[in-house]
């Protein structure tokens, strides 16, 4: 019985291995094995940060799974705990987003059907925010590529002339909607730059800080 049963042990454990082969892609040419995406992990912790994991779609591949996923570190407090400035957005993932809740300059509402559609990636940002700053090369060379396909909705808090006189020499070539800061209170958007990407049916599906590369 034993000569039996230990290779039929040995061909489910070896199956079920097959079928847990999981890799990560984290933005690189090359996906991460189980044990490279964990100490890569673990260099979060190391350098005294927790990590926010966003995963942006899964690939099969026969036996092997692939998670895309995009991490943001975040910072911890002095007893350790983890804050994360974004935890509030996450409430907005799966919900149609409010484009109708903003104005723009001559006060006239903004209807949902200007970003159906297309998907559509919504910045909120401010002129003196380095981390916005940072990022605006980025998205310039994101409108570029995607021109067309993809809508692209700066929307800041701040006065349509300090938007307009900054765009003189930092232009962020979105479409802009400003003086939105009763509407961006309501979102529960207190960290900056925030980003959400809608779908072509006005639904949130990611929301998250900064975009480090295209």
């Amino acid at each position: 019985m034993n000569k039996i049963f230990v290779p039929i042990v040995f061909c489910l454990l070896s199956a079920a291995t097959t079928a847990q082969l999981r890799y990560y892609n984290i933005g690189g040419r090359r996906s991460l094995s189980d044990a490279e995406y964990t100490k890569h992990l673990e260099r979060y912790y190391r350098d005294g940060y927790g990590v926010d994991i966003i995963n942006l779609k899964v690939e099969s591949r026969g036996d092997t799974i692939i998670y895309h996923n995009r991490l943001f570190g975040l910072p911890k407090g002095k007893n350790g705990e983890i804050f994360n400035p974004f935890s509030g957005i996450k409430k907005l993932v799966s919900k149609p987003f409010p484009l109708s809740n903003f104005k723009e300059v001559n006060n006239a509402v903004l209807e949902d059907k200007l970003i159906l559609g297309k998907p559509t990636l919504v910045h909120f940002w401010f002129t003196r925010c380095p981390p916005c700053i940072n990022e605006i090369p980025i998205l310039n060379r994101l409108k570029e590529k995607y021109a067309g396909q993809v809508n692209f909705l700066a929307i800041s808090y701040e006065s349509r002339e300090a938007v307009t006189l900054f765009q003189k020499t930092h232009p962020l070539n979105f479409w802009h909607i400003t003086d939105s800061r009763a509407s961006i209170s309501e979102l529960g958007i207190s960290a900056y730059p925030t980003n959400l990407v809608v779908d072509k049916l006005g639904i949130v599906k990611f929301a998250f800080g900064s975009i480090f590369s295209e």
